[in-house]
């Protein structure tokens, strides 16, 4: 009789474990080389071509009237494997070989049985059939799985054991309706089935694990529906509370255990979520055991819009937003071109509506000090779109505490964040954010196109002191500021160190909170920072904010406040560069023009010392450099500044000394240089002197061999010196 040689369609793989797409197959009668026909059909009717071609699945239906021999080929008619007497009712018996150099021959259904798929264990895949228990036989037994294209309906599979899925194109998991009912937290300890569990309310992903140190794996093109219009969308109550219709869940039992946690995506879809799509818990700070998730070539999309702090529809302490993954305490995240995106509101979440987060990185339980410490990599090119929780309140009345999170997000407790390439448009919070005790922050390329803010390094309850941050490139287009934030959590606990390469911010930045603190770019309570190009065209306050720092380095600074090379901007309303206090700062290569209503530069708390150098200075209001301190040592040197209105004048010279080198005042200004009262001021080799002189205030020379020049009068001068042996000698010359 006519026989099938799997009894379904005959599938064929190559050497590499995959499918063997658009394979052919050779078929002979058995034992010799003279080609014979097989069919498509149980009747025997419809022959099939010779050799028979296998469809992108590496499958084709073959049926045979008797014995046969086979050789298999790929693509481009390289052998592949090449076995004899195939025959439907003899498989315990036939012999398969692969034909290569070495291999040995095996009973044909043990060959046959490696390939194993969901279908074998009943799953339907139509859409309709709820199959959770064809999948968990599959899970029970774990090994890898094929799943061929299909819809399969699922509540929720527990994985115990090690377990691969392999999924096809076409194939897609559905979550089941009315299944994300039970609320949780992340930060909670729970017992599940008589067991104590860290980090989950309940089984309710679609795929949990239901033990420690296993490795799960979606490959293929897997799909992950959330079905969010058959869902509840039952909104949490409680602090902390959030939906659980995850798609994959991983907690931890032991954290005892020493056996490492490997789970990976590859080509994954994300799609019509609630809570968000991957909930993992790692160790805590024992960091006996290692979780690493991997995400390569994954995309996000829509998850339900959150709801926001002090609501009283939803009545939680914090309120809460979607994640689209989380990670608690010892996990490794790392991902390959990722993309998040939010579009059901355009980057315009209403009132009392919140976009949800593309990554999470936070700690377990109530205190982060206790936390393993996540490390976050994202690696290739990240794309996002209107994502990230806004600080507004439900009713958007005010900012409130604790209600923003990022689009990326570490929070409380993580060891360090890398971000290769980063671009975002409409987001409506932090787009890369580290609220912190973070180790190493670095963020070699972002793009931000109309985001609500950038980057942001801020306090921490660990302290800072550990921080090293690196930004390399930044572009932002009509953002909010600040574009960049580096915090510190005090003067005694600072960032350690912070480098930005080029930031360019153009486009008009609105400052939607009118926060007097913020700037384009903002650095406060930091031992090192170098920003080594920074451009800024047009911005509502101050571009540049240096705030207790101990050491600064800014060079090719140009900020010009009309964003004139951009189009119609409004004019920078505050100072270009606000320097508080800090130790010593060196503003050097700069071109400042168009500030509108404040001096370009200024100086507040007394800083220690002040370099500011190789620079031009046009279009701004009172001073060009307003040196308003006591005991700073202020040094200004190859300046030129011109068209400076109200007041106009150019250096305002304060502080413990100031002196003002080879510096150039243009016909626009009235006073070049003003000295603060009290304030010991040396000028020479500049435009408005006509000798090269050294002026001050002081009496008498300070050291040996110092000369002082003072102008008594319009035609009095007096020249005092102190020699060597510390007299004081003096003329005084009448100047006709």
């Amino acid at each position: 009789m006519p026989m099938m040689i799997e009894g379904a369609k005959a599938r064929f793989f190559g050497l590499d474990g995959l499918p063997l797409a658009g394979g052919k197959v050779h078929i002979y009668a058995a034992g010799t080389t003279t080609p014979i026909t097989s069919y498509n059909s149980r009747d025997l009717t419809v022959p099939n071509t010779w050799p028979v071609v296998l469809d992108s699945a590496g499958k084709a239906d073959i049926y045979l009237e008797g014995p046969a021999r086979f050789r298999v080929l790929d693509r481009f008619d390289v052998l592949i494997e090449e076995t004899d007497w195939i025959r439907g009712d003899d498989q315990d018996t036939i012999k398969f070989a692969l034909a290569t150099t070495g291999a040995v021959s095996r009973n044909i259904r043990d060959k046959i049985t490696e390939i194993r798929s969901v279908r074998d264990m009943g799953a339907k895949g139509d859409g309709l059939t709820d199959d959770t228990a064809a999948f968990q036989k599959c899970a029970d037994l774990g090994g890898f799985w094929q799943v061929p294209p299909g819809i399969y309906k699922l509540t929720s599979v527990t994985m115990d054991r090690d377990v691969t899925w392999y999924c096809h194109k076409g194939s897609l998991f559905l979550r089941a309706p009315n299944t994300d009912v039970v609320q949780g937290s992340s930060w909670s300890i729970n017992t599940i089935d008589g067991q104590t569990v860290y980090g989950v309310a309940a089984n309710t992903a679609m795929f949990a694990t239901a033990a420690d140190g296993l490795t799960v794996r979606f490959l293929g093109l897997p799909v992950f529906d959330g079905n969010k219009a058959a869902q509840p969308m039952v909104g949490p109550t409680g602090k902390f509370a959030e939906p659980n219709g995850w798609a994959f869940a991983h907690s931890v039992r032991d954290l005892d255990s020493t056996t490492d946690v490997y789970i990976h995506f590859e080509n994954a879809i994300f799609q019509n979520g609630t809570a968000g799509y991957i909930r993992v818990r790692g160790c805590n700070n024992t960091r006996n055991h290692k979780t690493r998730l991997i995400l390569n070539d994954c995309r996000m999309f829509d998850t339900i819009a959150g709801t926001g702090k002090d609501d009283p529809n939803t009545p939680t302490e914090l309120g809460w937003s979607s994640d689209y993954i989380q990670i608690l305490d010892y996990v490794l995240l790392t991902t390959y071109n990722l993309e998040g995106e939010y579009r059901e509101y355009n980057g315009a979440t209403p009132t009392g509506k919140y976009a949800p987060v593309l990554c999470r990185a936070t700690f377990y339980g109530s205190d982060p000090l206790t936390s393993g410490e996540c490390s976050v990599a994202f690696y290739g090119k990240t794309r996002t779109f209107g994502m990230g929780r806004k600080n507004a309140r439900f009713d958007d009345s005010a900012t409130s505490g604790n209600n923003g999170i990022g689009v990326i997000d570490c929070y409380g407790n993580a060891e360090s964040l890398h971000v290769q390439d980063f671009h975002g448009q409409k987001n409506e919070s932090n787009s890369i954010r580290a609220k912190a005790n973070i180790k190493r922050f670095t963020v070699l390329s972002a793009t931000f196109d109309q985001c609500y803010t950038g980057i942001n390094v801020s306090p921490a309850p660990g302290g800072m002191n550990e921080a090293i941050v690196r930004i390399d490139s930044v572009v932002s287009y009509a953002g909010v500021v600040p574009i960049i934030s580096v915090v510190g959590n005090s003067t005694s606990d600072k960032v350690a160190s912070c480098t930005i390469g080029s930031v360019f911010a153009g486009a008009s930045p609105i400052n939607v909170e009118g926060n007097a603190l913020d700037a384009v770019v903002h650095v406060r309570n930091c031992s090192r920072l170098a920003i080594q190009s920074c451009g800024i065209y047009g911005a509502p306050g101050r571009a540049l904010i240096i705030n207790e720092v101990l050491r600064a380095d800014v060079g090719a600074l140009v900020v010009n406040g009309t964003g004139a090379q951009l189009g119609t901007m409004p004019a920078l309303s505050g100072e270009a560069v606000m320097l508080y206090g800090g130790g010593s700062i060196m503003i050097r290569s700069f071109d400042i023009r168009n500030v509108s209503g404040a001096p370009a530069i200024n100086l507040a708390n007394d800083p220690a010392f002040v370099t500011v150098r190789d620079g031009y200075i046009s279009g701004c209001q009172d001073y060009a450099i307003f040196g308003n301190a006591t005991d700073t040592r202020f040094f200004i040197e190859n300046v030129k500044f011109d068209t400076i209105s109200g007041f106009s004048r150019g250096v305002y010279a304060g502080g413990a000394s100031c002196s003002v080198y080879d510096c150039h005042s243009g016909a626009a200004v009235t006073t070049p240089l003003y000295p603060k009262a009290g304030t010991r001021v040396i000028a020479s080799g500049n435009s408005w002197e006509p000798l090269d002189a050294v002026t001050t205030t002081a009496d008498d020379p300070a050291r040996n061999g110092q000369m002082t020049v003072n102008l008594l009068s319009d035609t009095s001068l007096q020249i005092r010196v102190r020699g060597s042996d510390g007299v004081i000698r003096s003329t005084t010359l009448t100047l006709s």
